[in-house]
């Protein structure tokens, strides 16, 4: 007897949202770039020939995921965790992770660079969503099967923080909280964790110079508009030129 081949369910509101993101994304890089990569490289359409390729390149990884069997991805939830930690750790070794402004985050694969808290986020959140399937029922029963996905959580904040990258440890955490409170976890549990890890983000946070700068560079950005303030100063501009709708696409002179 044939087995009847597995149907790809999609949502449509879901798919809608992806291609109105992919379409405005393409949009904006071509009126960003059309200047500069007509000065860096001779083609006004280079940078949005390779966003293209890129389009392409995840869209084919899309279609992969989408096919791959759902009780496949809990079958590999273990690898999924090793995967997660070992790109953690291997961008750490000397000799593999590639340095840029004093922060190890990448990895040089080729002529490719690749940083590896992306992929090692988005194991780390298939795990989550893994484990509060396979042990929804004490993680929705007591304190113990919230905190051993957190402690891992933990331990890949604290591997991101040695990087050091703080905003995707921020980023990490904040998701993984809201992930295992929809898988089941208890209100209380999950109000306890935020305080805690809230207070601890929001100490190491305050806790080195540089990030007070980037954290409070808002309430004054003119005062170094070519560095922590460079950001704010140009939307001031941008907005200051061309109100809420802009000059036009590629008509913006901030680009250039």
């Amino acid at each position: 007897m044939r087995v009847p081949a597995r149907a790809v369910q999609l949502d449509p509101m879901l798919v809608a949202l992806v291609m109105a993101l992919i379409t405005l994304g393409t949009i904006m890089v071509a009126s960003a770039s059309i200047s500069i990569a007509d000065r860096l490289a001779g083609e006004p359409l280079y940078y949005l020939l390779r966003h293209l390729v890129a389009l392409g390149l995840g869209g084919c990884a899309a279609v992969l995921a989408a096919a791959v069997p759902t009780e496949l991805w809990l079958r590999l939830n273990p690898l999924l965790l090793a995967g997660a930690l070992l790109l953690l750790v291997i961008v750490l070794l000397p000799g593999l992770g590639h340095t840029v402004n004093g922060s190890t985050r990448w990895l040089a694969l080729g002529p490719l660079t690749v940083q590896a808290s992306e992929p090692a986020r988005l194991l780390l959140v298939l795990y989550l969503a893994g484990y509060a399937v396979r042990h929804s029922e004490s993680l929705g029963s007591g304190l113990g099967g919230f905190l051993r996905p957190m402690l891992i959580v933990a331990l890949a904040g604290a591997l991101l923080l040695f990087e050091p990258d703080f905003g995707a440890a921020v980023v990490m955490t904040a998701t993984s909280l809201g992930l295992l409170f929809v898988g089941g976890a208890r209100l209380r549990d999950f109000t306890l964790a935020l305080l805690v890890c809230g207070s601890t983000l929001g100490a190491l946070a305050f806790s080195s110079a540089y990030r007070v700068q980037r954290l409070t560079a808002f309430l004054d950005p003119w005062a170094d508009p070519l560095a922590s303030g460079f950001q704010l100063t140009q939307s001031l501009i941008a907005i200051g030129r061309g109100d809420w709708f802009g000059v036009g696409l590629g008509a913006s002179v901030q680009k250039r």
